[in-house]
């Protein structure tokens, strides 16, 4: 479960679950100490009462960071996936298929969570998955809906036989018309 979490917060080769573990019990310990040098030099009760929830709260900052920071990057990816749409749903009307038209959007993209994960995609599709295993995956990492439902209309496409570019484009004017 930590495992995911590190996923979803994109920090997977940032640091293991095992060492958020250890950072619980760290800040829990320097949280106790600081609430005793509280207690022993503050003499006021509501002080002292507040200074006994601070190993808790020490235990689970780690936690709450991670949560955070979980919120930040999913409203980045929620503000730079209708970039990737416009640009995928451009290229494919010029005349480029799906996989060329992806790799040249997210070549394309600046910066940030949306390029890492659709990057990672594409990494995962050279590696020999199967292009419905790989949107899953992204789905699942990410835990965005719209990119779940991005990766829901292209399986759908891949069962039905239907147009990529065109899925696409009315995901993109849907998007549009509810905006």
């Amino acid at each position: 479960k930590i495992s995911k979490k590190i996923g979803t917060a994109g920090m997977t080769y940032t640091f293991l679950p095992e060492e958020l573990i250890t950072l619980r019990f760290i800040f829990a310990f320097i949280a106790g100490v600081l609430a005793v040098y509280i207690y022993a030099n503050f003499e006021s009760i509501e002080i002292r009462l507040v200074t006994t929830f601070l190993p808790l709260i020490g235990f689970f900052y780690p936690d709450i960071w991670l949560n955070d920071h979980i919120k930040m990057r999913r409203t980045r990816i929620e503000k730079q996936f209708p970039f990737l749409m416009d640009l995928l749903v451009l290229s494919m009307k010029s005349g480029l298929n799906y996989a060329t038209s992806l790799a040249q959007t997210v070549e394309s993209l600046p910066k940030g969570p949306v390029k890492e994960e659709f990057s990672k995609y594409l990494r995962e599709l050279k590696a020999g998955k199967n292009r419905r295993e790989a949107l899953t995956s992204l789905a699942k990492r990410v835990e965005v809906p719209s990119i779940s439902n991005f990766v829901a209309a292209l399986n759908q496409a891949d069962e039905s036989g239907g147009e990529i570019g065109d899925v696409l484009q009315f995901r993109a004017q849907h998007r549009v018309g509810q905006g």
